[in-house]
């Protein structure tokens, strides 16, 4: 289903797009986290938007809900194990502004509140 795109929001830390856009088949409007990332080229400190793969995450907004900001908090390190491997991300929480509430989200690994 096609997700109509109203503000689009690059996230430098998360390194992807966040859309706000509205599904006229749901008839709700979203957030999606787009399976595009941003990639910085270390020489020239340039970002090129590079399709990745997946379907990206999707969160449903309440009914008449507008974003109107989002900001990107600040990173923390993150350690996570799996077997004998211990690794270390940075991830940064975003704060979305709307026209009913203020929310924290987490894309870790999927688009959720915090």
């Amino acid at each position: 289903e096609g997700v109509e795109g109203r503000r689009v929001f690059a996230l430098a830390n998360n390194r992807g797009i966040l859309l706000a856009g509205y599904s006229r088949v749901v008839g709700r409007p979203c957030l999606l986290l787009s399976k595009h990332r941003l990639e910085r080229d270390e020489i020239s400190n340039q970002l090129t938007l590079v399709e990745d793969t997946g379907l990206g995450h999707r969160l449903w907004l309440k009914d008449g809900e507008e974003i109107l900001s989002v900001v990107e908090l600040p990173t923390r390190r993150h350690n996570s194990s799996y077997g004998d491997a211990i690794s270390s991300t940075a991830i940064s929480n975003i704060a979305v502004a709307s026209n009913f509430r203020v929310i924290i989200l987490s894309a870790e690994n999927s688009l959720s509140i915090a």
